[in-house]
């Protein structure tokens, strides 16, 4: 099977033309991408690039394959793109919460959280823990943060 590394280092040097833009735009010195290259050629079976003076062209079989290389590369950044979002917080959650909690911790973390995850839309209500818990119960909220006193005599 052809690795995708090495297609993605293919596709590279169809659309940026020398080796030396490839590797720089993907973190490899020139030599390691010709030998990735190389390696290509072999698992291809076919002549994927031709040597003009100092440079390299690709042949109607690199191109042939370049034009595949895209579809795959494509396929597989979706995939990735459609399981990182997969993992990633989304849709409304609504927390109750006792209001100096509120002011101290949930305003803070829900403008770091509306940064960092802009498709999850928390809603906040303030309530004291009795009515915080019977939110709770009716799940009018998902979250509710609540407080107890320890009243015994000691």
């Amino acid at each position: 099977m052809l690795d995708p590394v090495r297609l993605l280092l293919l596709r590279e040097l169809a659309d940026l033309g020398t080796m030396t833009a490839v590797a720089a735009a993907c973190g490899y010195t020139s030599s390691a991408v010709s030998q990735q290259l190389a390696v290509l050629e072999r698992e291809a079976g076919v002549r994927l690039l031709e040597r003009v003076g100092r440079r390299v062209r690709l042949t109607h079989e690199g191109q042939r394959l370049v034009a595949h290389a895209r579809i795959v590369l494509s396929a597989l950044e979706s995939a990735e793109r459609d399981l990182r979002a997969a993992d990633t917080p989304r849709g409304p959650t609504a927390l109750a919460c006792f209001s100096t909690f509120a002011a101290v911790y949930v305003i803070p973390a829900l403008v770091a959280a509306r940064e960092q995850y802009p498709d999850l839309h928390i809603s906040l209500q303030e309530l004291e823990p009795p009515e915080a818990l019977a939110a709770l119960r009716a799940r009018s909220c998902e979250v509710a943060v609540c407080y107890s006193y320890n009243l015994t005599p000691a």
